[in-house]
């Protein structure tokens, strides 16, 4: 009897624990496919019903007006069986939107505000000694915009400002975190009887990418990333930039390790101008268009944005530029992820015959961008394409 005790205390041990760790797991899944936020459209109806197995439905609240205006935020509650409460979804109110997806790629030319330091380093004086003189000071990251109250825009007048102001102790303004800062730094005499504070500087970036869409209002986005620099791998601090013309003369196929990509000129005459860039962010870079970038998506017609809840699975199209054609290729949405909080949300496979064949597949800077894969052909890609 005190056998038979002991047997099914453990059998309803065992029973509790799996049960409990199904719920857990069904639970986790539950908490994966339902979105942490969605946005709806301004002054329409969206049903934000949520498909998922058990019954698991949207509750009260399940088709939600939006006449509160943009900007306005609220939340609705996922049920189980109506009854059961799952998440809370935050819901942010959007206003409706219509763009013209581009693809194309484009030179992009953006001055930093001030210079910026890569990078701190030490100094052989002239007397034999190692110095460190902005040890503590100054630091990798860091943006200057004055020397001694003298605005500082490259680093050819940088270095004219330290040559000419060296023998005394500098007073120099930086940009830190977005907060302005001032520190005083003695430069030092090299071996070659010039004065210096053993910092690396960059004072400008450039490269090509591509323009994602245009608005109606005559604003662009582009890339679908921040412009990062390649040393201190920090969001670049902006002052100004220009979009202008990009030649693509080759392409690199893709292959397993090796991302490929397009290669090509940028064309910096004036008349080539495409478009001012005013904003670099972690989303990308934003501006406002010339009429010469609508011309290069002549031909195609402006479309309403979709929302992240209406992207499904199965077949979809990229549009983008291989040589000097603009086109519409075929792809499959092979899985998304609404959840993903580096905003990397769909994994996709070209299937366009003609297209794999002229890249092998995606290749770096074909479209908005990508994350490489152990699949050449299927790749997981930054934020939501337009299709």
């Amino acid at each position: 009897m005190g056998r038979r005790f002991i047997y099914r205390r453990v059998l309803v041990m065992i029973l509790i624990a799996c049960t409990s760790l199904a719920g857990y797991f069904i639970g986790k899944e539950y908490d994966n496919q339902i979105p942490d936020k969605v946005c709806v459209l301004e002054g329409e109806e969206n049903n934000i019903g949520i498909d998922l197995p058990f019954g698991a439905v949207i509750g009260k609240g399940e088709v939600v007006a939006t006449n509160a205006g943009v900007n306005k935020n609220y939340s609705v509650k996922c049920k189980l069986f109506g009854l059961f409460e799952l998440k809370e979804i935050q819901v942010g109110v959007v206003e409706t939107k219509k763009i013209l997806p581009c693809g194309f790629q484009a030179g992009m030319y953006l001055d930093s505000r001030g210079v910026l330091i890569i990078d701190v380093d030490k100094v052989n004086g002239n007397d034999g000694l190692i110095y460190e003189p902005c040890l503590g000071k100054l630091k990798e990251g860091d943006y200057i915009t004055n020397i001694n109250g003298v605005p500082v825009t490259d680093k050819e007048q940088l270095q004219f400002l330290v040559d000419n102001y060296g023998k005394e102790e500098l007073d120099i303004d930086v940009i830190r975190n977005n907060k302005n800062i001032s520190v005083a730094v003695k430069p030092v005499r090299d071996k070659e009887n010039e004065y210096k504070l053993g910092i690396w500087v960059r004072d400008d970036l450039q490269g090509i990418g591509t323009v994602t869409y245009i608005t109606k209002d005559g604003e662009f986005g582009a890339l679908g990333h921040g412009i990062t620099d390649t040393d201190t791998e920090e969001l670049v601090t902006i002052e100004r930039g220009r979009l202008y013309d990009a030649h693509i003369w080759g392409i690199r196929k893709g292959e397993t390790g090796n991302p490929g990509g397009l290669c090509g000129i940028i064309d910096y005459n004036d008349e080539k101008i495409l478009g001012e860039i005013n904003a670099n962010t972690e989303n990308g870079i934003y501006g406002v268009a010339g009429s010469r970038m609508l011309e290069l998506c002549s031909g195609y017609d402006f479309m309403d944005v979709g929302l992240k809840q209406d992207i499904y699975i199965g077949e979809a199209y990229i549009r983008c530029m291989i040589g000097n054609e603009l086109k519409d290729y075929e792809i499959e949405i092979v899985s998304i992820d609404i959840n993903d909080k580096s905003n990397k949300s769909l994994v996709i496979k070209i299937t366009d015959e003609e297209l794999l064949n002229l890249t092998n597949g995606i290749v770096q800077g074909m479209f908005t961008s990508y994350n490489g894969s152990n699949n050449r052909k299927a790749r997981k890609i930054k934020g939501f394409l337009m299709f």
